[in-house]
C-alpha cells in the first residue's frame, strides 16, 4: 500500500509542477491527518456514514466503489473512486471539526487546497466533486456563504454534526 500512496503522491506533484515549499506543505498535511485523534474519530464516523449511503445507492455495483482515507492529495480526508459504468467519478472530502473556520488565501488555506485539487482533477479529465464537511452549524453557514466563486461548480459544503464519539452517532 505504501508504494501505491507514494506513486500517487509523486504523480500529483508532477501534474501541478509544485515548488519545494508546496511539496513540504503537502507532506506535513498528510502527517497531520494521522496525529489528531478527535479528527480521526470524526473522519471514521463520517466514513462509515458515507459507506452506508453508497451501499444504498450502489448496492448492485459495490465492486466499482473504492474508499480511501488520507488520500495523497490536497482534499485528502476521504476519497471515493466510483468506477461504475456511466457513473464514474472521483469524490473528495475534507473534514473539519473546528468551531471557527475560513477559506483563507495562499498556501495552507482551504481555498488553496481546493484549488490545487481542482487543478489536479482537471488534468485527469475525469468527473469529480469535492466536499468540505464540517461539524458545526455556524461554520457550515459561514463556509457555504463565503465559498470562493471558482469552487462553486465543483465543491459543496456539507454539515455532519459531531456528538463527541462514534457511539453517540449510533444512539
Amino acid at each position: 500500500m505504501g508504494f501505491i500512496c507514494c506513486f500517487f503522491r509523486n504523480y500529483a506533484l508532477r501534474l501541478c509542477g509544485m515548488n519545494k515549499r508546496t511539496k513540504a506543505y503537502l507532506a506535513k498535511k498528510q502527517l497531520g491527518g494521522e496525529i489528531n485523534q478527535r479528527g480521526n474519530d470524526y473522519e471514521l464516523t463520517f466514513t462509515c456514514y458515507r459507506i452506508m449511503q453508497f451501499i444504498r445507492d450502489y448496492l448492485t455495483n459495490l465492486h466499482g466503489v473504492i474508499f480511501s482515507s488520507q488520500h495523497p492529495g490536497f482534499v485528502d480526508d476521504l476519497y471515493i473512486n466510483v468506477s461504475v459504468p456511466g457513473r464514474g467519478k472521483d469524490i473528495f472530502h475534507q473534514l473539519k471539526t473546528s468551531a471557527k473556520l475560513c477559506w483563507g488565501n495562499g498556501l495552507k488555506s482551504l481555498h488553496d487546497d481546493f484549488n490545487q485539487q481542482k487543478a489536479i482533477q482537471h488534468k485527469t479529465k475525469k468527473p469529480y466533486h469535492m466536499y468540505l464537511v464540517v461539524s458545526e452549524d455556524s461554520v457550515y453557514k459561514v463556509m457555504r456563504k463565503n465559498m470562493p466563486t471558482k469552487l462553486r461548480k465543483c465543491s459543496s459544503v456539507e454539515l455532519f454534526p459531531w456528538y463527541g464519539s462514534t457511539n453517540a452517532h449510533c444512539i
